[in-house]
């Protein structure tokens, strides 16, 4: 699994863009099977808060650019102040792969 970090920032009822760069096992930037699925966790890690998918095709054309967004709504579930956990995962030659990233919602 990469470890993406901290990703930022974002007020409540806001929409969050995220990306990933796309690898293999061995770490090569590579072009997944498919569009990469996220899940959001809130602190705690009880069950998840939201799903959903990054772009289907690379971004500026660079192999295994994928971006999105967020939309972090009250409604929704999330709460200022918090910490959320996003874990993406993708399949890139045959094999799992998965990253992880974190934001606050203020």
């Amino acid at each position: 699994m990469d470890d993406i970090g901290f990703i930022g920032f974002i007020d409540l009822d806001d929409t969050l863009p995220v990306a990933i760069q796309c690898r293999n096992s061995s770490g090569v930037v590579t072009a997944p099977s498919s569009a990469p699925t996220y899940t959001v966790y809130p602190p705690g890690f009880s069950v998840y808060i939201a799903t959903g998918s990054l772009d289907a095709s690379d971004k500026d054309s660079k192999v295994g650019f994928r971006t999105g967004s967020i939309a972090t709504t009250s409604s929704t579930g999330y709460e200022t102040n918090k910490l959320y956990t996003v874990i993406y995962e993708y399949t890139a030659d045959s094999q799992n792969r998965a990253a992880i990233g974190t934001f606050m919602v203020t």
